[in-house]
């Protein structure tokens, strides 16, 4: 697994695509989701797994989506 950090948002933010992006990919429930949806919105950082063959397109992904990542 890598650990990708989410550590801001841009204008266009996606949230619903998020949320969408944390079910599907990260496995989280719909609350957890969204619970960490509205962490960024608070522009606090959060830190997410994803696997390890998934985490370039994953990375790609979420900087589609309106958010700053950065691998840890």
């Amino acid at each position: 697994m890598v650990k990708l950090e989410i550590n801001g948002w841009t204008g266009g933010f996606k949230k619903i695509s998020l949320t969408k992006f944390l079910q599907q990919r990260a496995n989280y429930s719909l609350a957890q989701a969204k619970a960490v949806t509205d962490t960024v919105l608070n522009n606090q950082p959060v830190t997410i797994e994803v696997a390890e063959d998934e985490a370039a397109q994953a990375t790609k992904d979420l900087v589609d989506i309106g958010v700053f990542v950065s691998r840890r």
